[in-house]
């Protein structure tokens, strides 16, 4: 986002971070060795439905603070200026992670787990902008922008973190639930640009909206699994 006003400039380059909590239904598959009481193995899962339900709104602050002077440039005085960037849905699609457990009775484990996960960004990116220039006695400057850009979406990747426990419910079905923490490399939104501007008194001042900032994504979940151990 950048916001020029006569002889001079200013760049925003907010820091933005997206989380939420998902649910939905998994397929897993993997392979686990014991060791006395230890168990390590390695396992792969496929999210059938998981994504955030609703539309999610995310970005800097509505006015960044303190206000930017712009008087030592002999320009005025700059108000206000705010961003929100926005999308529609993240997806996770799947985990390959390496698990560690150790067998607390003959029926309960315990157990953590790590490794990669693998997402689908939004469909739909978006900003906007907003500004104020005040240059008393003059009336002040407002203005706003929007931009959006669709079919944008991009397969993600990031780590996964999580641990859990599991019960042994019969010779070979084990019953597990977890902890899931997802956080993905973060998206790089540039969707163009748009614009407002106008001019009081000497002063001319033109608000640019064109994100290009980095926003990370992560991913919170809780699931429970039926698993059959051949």
């Amino acid at each position: 986002m950048q916001n020029n006003v006569t002889n001079g400039s200013l760049d925003v380059t907010p820091s933005n971070e997206f989380e939420g909590d998902s649910t939905g239904g998994h397929l897993v598959a993997g392979y686990a060795h014991q060791w006395g009481r230890v168990v390590l193995g390695i396992e792969g899962d496929y999210e059938l439905k998981n994504g955030f339900s609703r539309d999610r709104t995310i970005g800097g602050p509505e006015c960044l603070t303190p206000p930017i002077n712009f008087v030592e440039l002999g320009v005025g005085h700059f108000e206000c200026i705010g961003t929100r960037l926005f999308f529609s849905e993240v997806k996770t699609m799947g985990h390959v992670r390496m698990t560690a457990g150790y067998e607390i009775t003959p029926a309960l484990r315990g157990f953590v787990a790590g490794g990669l996960a693998i997402g689908k960004s939004s469909d739909t990116y978006g900003a906007s902008i907003f500004g104020v220039v005040a240059d008393s006695p003059s009336a002040p400057l407002a203005g706003a922008a929007t931009v959006t850009r669709s079919g944008v979406s991009k397969t993600v990747y990031g780590f996964s973190i999580g641990g859990g426990v599991e019960l042994k419910a019969s010779e070979h079905l084990r019953l597990r639930t977890e902890y899931l923490y997802d956080q993905y490399k973060s998206v790089d939104i540039a969707v163009g640009g748009a614009g407002f501007g106008g001019t009081i008194g000497d002063i001319t001042t033109n608000s640019f909206v064109s994100p290009g900032s980095k926003v990370e994504l992560s991913n919170q979940t809780v699931r429970l699994t039926a698993i059959y151990q051949f």
